[in-house]
């Protein structure tokens, strides 16, 4: 039970850091994107 418990403590956290890095990556690519625009006009 205990270990179940642990399980699940861990898997949230690992959903939380995967979620973060994936808002990241959509923040680094909009950027990215917007400094691409700004050349190009």
């Amino acid at each position: 039970m205990p270990r179940k418990k642990w399980k699940t403590v861990y898997q949230a956290q690992l959903n939380c850091y995967l979620n973060r890095m994936f808002i990241f990556e959509i923040k680094q690519t909009r950027k990215n994107e917007g400094m691409n625009n700004g050349k190009i006009s």
